[in-house]
C-alpha cells in the first residue's frame, strides 16, 4: 500500500512525525488483523464437530498484508457448516468469524 502526503505551507519538521504515526497505525492494524485470523482459527477448531478429526485439523490460517484467510479444503466442510436436507447444520466457521470480527473491530476502534 502506497501512502503519500503533500501539504503546502506546513513546517517540514511535522511531516516525518506524521509519516511515522501513519506507519505505526499501519503496523498496528496489520498486527490486529493477524491476531483476529489466529483467533478465528482457534474458535473454529473449538466449535468444529469431530468424528475423525480430519475437518478440525484442516482449518488453516493464512496471513497476508492487512488481510488473512481462515479456511478448510475438506470437501464436506460446507455440508457440515450449512447442513443438508438430511443433516442439520453444525456451523463452526461462520460463528468463529463473527466473534473474531467483533473483537477486531473493538481493537481497531482504539487506533
Amino acid at each position: 500500500m502506497l501512502i503519500s502526503l503533500h501539504v503546502d505551507g506546513m513546517n517540514n519538521s511535522i511531516l516525518p512525525t506524521m509519516k511515522g504515526n501513519i506507519d505505526k497505525i499501519y503496523a498496528s492494524a496489520n498486527k490486529n488483523i493477524q491476531r483476529a485470523g489466529i483467533r478465528c482459527q482457534a474458535l473454529a477448531k473449538q466449535a468444529c464437530p469431530v468424528d475423525t478429526g480430519r475437518l478440525r485439523n484442516s482449518i488453516l490460517y493464512h496471513p497476508y498484508v492487512l488481510q488473512c484467510t481462515v479456511d478448510t479444503n475438506v470437501t464436506y466442510a460446507p455440508f457440515v457448516e450449512m447442513g443438508t436436507r438430511h443433516m442439520s447444520a453444525r456451523p463452526f466457521l461462520f460463528p468463529a468469524y463473527i466473534k473474531a470480527k467483533q473483537e477486531l473491530l473493538a481493537r481497531m476502534g482504539q487506533l
